[in-house]
């Protein structure tokens, strides 16, 4: 008999599709940035006071403590606020995908544009839609057959094992020599057919 997943099992699978859709809402000017905030930045990288390819940015939103920039650079963003401009200095590692700037000390300057919050989910039609569905009873639904299908494919799981368990236990019987021959010659013409 396979379960039937509960309006329970469908509102906790919404609640953790909520937790992981992850927003942002703007905090106030004077609110100071912390890990797992996000930043909107406009920044310019140089090393031995060269800008170089690849080290510009506008509008770009990077959220602190996500390790998407290098070692460092979050970190000396963390306490910034909305209209500050701040000079990240950070090494690059060697190796680094760039050999040119492997190893070598930059310096970016940093303005920050926008500091925001993460902010809860709202579990309404415009998540779903975030999904590709039209309204939130088409998510519940989706859910509810997804869940559905996990537990019919763990419930065969589960007896195919104790099938299989049930038969190893009641039957003892040697294994045919013939048998074994078969599958060795079968195993050594197979692998002699390979190029």
């Amino acid at each position: 008999m396979i379960a039937t997943p509960s309006d329970a099992d469908v509102d906790a699978a919404i609640e953790t599709l909520a937790g992981q859709s992850k927003s942002f809402e703007t905090a106030a000017k004077t609110y100071k940035a912390k890990t797992g905030d996000a930043v909107v930045i406009d920044f310019v990288g140089s090393v031995d006071g060269e800008e170089f390819e690849g080290g510009k940015g506008e509008d770009f939103q990077l959220e602190l403590g996500s390790g998407q920039f290098i070692a460092g650079f979050e970190d000396q963003l963390v306490g910034a606020k909305t209209g500050d401009k701040v000079t990240v200095k950070v090494t690059f590692p060697d190796p680094y995908g760039r050999e040119e700037l492997a190893g070598k000390d930059a310096s970016f300057d940093v303005e920050v544009k926008e500091v925001k919050k993460p902010a809860d989910a709202k579990i309404d039609d415009d998540m779903a839609k975030n999904f590709g569905l039209e309204s939130l009873d088409q998510l519940k639904e989706a859910l509810k057959t997804q869940l559905e299908q996990e537990a019919k494919t763990l419930s065969r799981a589960k007896v195919k094992r104790a099938l299989l368990d049930k038969l190893a236990d009641s039957y003892d019987f040697a294994v045919p020599q013939g048998w074994w021959i078969w599958n060795i010659v079968i195993s050594g013409s197979r692998s002699n057919a390979m190029p």
